[in-house]
C-alpha cells in the first residue's frame, strides 16, 4: 500500500510520533511518502543543513520526505505563529 503522511513536524525534530509511524509503516512493506515543514522546532531556527527553500527533497531510511517552507517561528507574536502553521 502506498502511504502518504502529512505532518508539521518530522526527524530530526524531537517529536518521534511522525517518524516511527513511517518507519513502522515501511518495515510493514509499505510504500511511505512524508510532506513536512522544515525543522525548526523548539527554538523557531531553521536547523543547520537546512535552508528557506519552497521545497527539498530527501530520503531518510528509505522513505521519501517532501520537505516544503513554512517560516521558521516559535514566539509569542500571534502573527508570527499564523504564518509559521
Amino acid at each position: 500500500m502506498r502511504i502518504l503522511i502529512l505532518s508539521q513536524y518530522y526527524a530530526p525534530e524531537p517529536i518521534p510520533k511522525p517518524s516511527d509511524l513511517a518507519e513502522s509503516l515501511q518495515q510493514k512493506g509499505h510504500t511511505v511518502s512524508v510532506v513536512t515543514g522544515l525543522p525548526n522546532y523548539p527554538n523557531g531556527v531553521l536547523y543547520p543543513r537546512f535552508r528557506k527553500r519552497l521545497v527539498q527533497l530527501e530520503a531518510s531510511q528509505g522513505i521519501s520526505v517532501v520537505r516544503t517552507f513554512e517560516y521558521p517561528y516559535h514566539g509569542k507574536s500571534s502573527i508570527g505563529r499564523v504564518i509559521n502553521y
